[in-house]
């Protein structure tokens, strides 16, 4: 075999551990985490270019009390506890905390607030049942929609479903 062939080689074996990285990286929070409910808000369930989502809005994606020393790019932790059936933000911190329920986001500047981006901000969906989704949110305004959301033990946040409840 030639040196031109081992380099090929070695090559494809890397893109395809490095796809395989891409995907085991962003799928177990769903097959390790603890499934937790959230209150959100959906926005715009259709795109044309990037097809059928829903565009999702959090309590704790926009912050006005960040400290100070809170930098574009920081991460920070937004520690939840549970309140009925779902997990409310109980305090927003600096550090990882060592034990309980918490979300990894990073704080990406002003946008109308101090916003934190957590990776959980849009769910992708066949068609029917994001036009189910919209119309359920749009027929009623006593409609509580919630996400299920997978939380790994390091924060790392992944969509399950939304849930669509009346009051």
């Amino acid at each position: 075999m030639s040196r031109t062939a081992k380099i090929f080689g070695a090559i494809i074996i890397w893109q395809v551990l490095l796809l395989i990285g891409l995907l085991v990286n962003s799928a177990y929070p769903l097959l390790i985490g603890k499934d937790i409910r959230l209150e959100v808000y959906p926005i715009d369930p259709r795109s044309l270019f990037r097809g059928n989502y829903v565009d999702l809005r959090y309590e704790f994606t926009r912050y006005e009390n960040l400290p100070e020393t809170t930098k574009i790019g920081d991460s920070v932790y937004i520690k939840l506890e549970k309140s009925g059936e779902v997990y409310k933000v109980s305090e927003y911190l600096s550090e990882q905390p060592e034990e309980g329920v918490f979300i990894r986001g990073t704080y990406v500047g002003y946008r109308g607030g101090k916003t934190i981006i957590a990776g959980i901000e849009s769910f992708f969906t066949e068609r029917e049942h994001a036009l189910f989704l919209e119309n359920q949110v749009n027929d009623a305004d006593e409609i509580k929609p919630m996400v299920l959301v997978s939380v790994a033990f390091n924060g790392k946040a992944a969509i399950k479903d939304i849930i669509v409840n009346s009051p």
